[in-house]
């Protein structure tokens, strides 16, 4: 399958049911269930990565999204929630919330595209490493300083 692995981190009380569905799917071979990782594990094993898939639809803005666009990783996802404001058709792609089935289709087709259009993953890697730049604590910092600047010496302007 194109050398498609998933890495599964993270535990929950639907984990067996996941396994089970990849057995039913016969993706078994190709899923790797970590359990729970530490921080730095995670991030590791995001540069080793090509893709994050972000499948959540309840989430404010999850700090994995914005980590992963920081290690250059595309970001397939939802159109939803806080993750909806920051993936963007330069760093991802989104998903529209419709039902579970057109959810599994859209996240299978993206996921089979990119992984057979390696120019169009690069394109999004770069986009993820620009998008992360963008949102940065640093780059809204300044964005913040120059609003004050611009408060005391032009407030004309803000009228």
């Amino acid at each position: 399958m194109n050398n498609i692995e998933f890495h599964i981190i993270g535990t929950g009380k639907e984990e067996n049911n996941y396994k089970n569905y990849s057995e039913k799917l016969n993706i078994n071979s190709i899923c790797f269930w970590h359990g729970y990782k530490n921080h730095d594990d995670v991030l590791v094993m995001m540069n080793e990565s090509d893709i994050l898939l972000f499948t959540s639809l309840d989430e404010g803005t999850p700090h994995v999204v914005l980590e992963a666009l920081s290690a250059s990783l595309p970001v397939i996802c939802h159109d939803a929630c806080g993750q909806s404001s920051v993936i963007n058709a330069e760093c991802g792609i989104k998903i529209k919330v419709k039902n579970p089935s057109f959810s599994r289709k859209e996240f299978s087709r993206s996921i089979l595209n990119l992984s057979k259009n390696k120019e169009i993953l690069n394109e999004l890697s770069i986009g993820a490493k620009k998008r992360a730049e963008k949102l940065s604590w640093f780059n809204k910092a300044k964005q913040l300083v120059n609003y004050y600047e611009n408060v005391v010496v032009h407030p004309e302007k803000m009228l």
